[in-house]
């Protein structure tokens, strides 16, 4: 069923069925948009209650049961990977028929295998859409360069190509582990071909993809970037500027 889920999740059906799920998809976005024009205060406010319902979840799950269910986020204390990764079952809470897999990226070396709920799933493709609405993109018909943390081949595979089309060809996901000065070139003429309305990057991926198409003396052209996950340092954006012109 989780491979099903995977699989589903990568193509255009699932994007509508599992990311934009229309039971939950437009009272999230009347949420977002409502927070969107909050003040300060109501901001505050949203947040306090949005922290007392997870931690009320996380109370009941078998970790949050072992620490007596603290009520204030301060008394939690501080979470190691390594638990989650060694016990991830203690970390459930609620019904787990209707949920999906899922991992981190492995960026700090320790990827975690996880389970999402399809709300939460649906938060997350909201609040992508909504940045990508700001960019004048819309995320349903956009063709989008993905540069993060997919597995797209062996890493000891220097063979191109390092990107596979998903989302029935809207959207390519490229590989960050095989990027190097001797890929570059692959990479400049495949995101030339697929001519990205978007590309959708760790800072970190973007720091390095731009640094070498400069290295290289090549330009692409990418109206619109946006970078999520990590921290985004200042001089990155004149770099992706310079690069890709968006």
């Amino acid at each position: 069923m989780h491979a099903f889920v995977k699989k589903l999740k990568t193509m255009r059906i699932g994007d509508a069925a599992i990311r934009r799920n229309p039971v939950f998809y437009a009272s999230v976005s009347d949420d977002l948009q409502a927070l969107d024009r909050a003040d300060l205060h109501q901001r505050r406010a949203w947040t306090a209650a949005r922290t007392h319902e997870t931690l009320s979840f996380a109370a009941r799950s078998a970790y949050g049961q072992r620490l007596g269910g603290p009520t204030q986020l301060e008394q939690w204390p501080l979470l190691e990977k390594s638990s989650v990764r060694d016990d991830p079952n203690s970390f459930l809470s609620g019904p787990t028929l209707f949920v999906a897999p899922a991992s981190t990226g492995g960026t700090t070396g320790v990827p975690l295998q996880l389970t999402r709920s399809l709300r939460s799933i649906v938060m997350e493709q909201a609040c992508i859409d909504q940045l990508l609405w700001r960019l004048r993109a819309d995320a349903r018909d956009a063709r989008i360069a993905v540069l993060r943390g997919d597995n797209v081949k062996d890493p000891s595979d220097l063979q191109p190509p390092f990107w596979t089309p998903v989302m029935s060809g809207r959207r390519l996901l490229f590989s960050s582990n095989h990027l190097s000065a001797g890929t570059i070139e692959a990479y400049a003429r495949a995101i030339e071909e697929f001519r990205p309305s978007v590309l959708w990057a760790y800072p970190t991926a973007l720091e390095a993809l731009c640094l070498l198409l400069v290295r290289a003396g090549r330009k692409v052209a990418v109206p619109r970037v946006l970078t999520s996950s990590e921290m985004l340092a200042p001089h990155i954006w004149p770099l992706a500027h310079e690069a890709l012109g968006g």
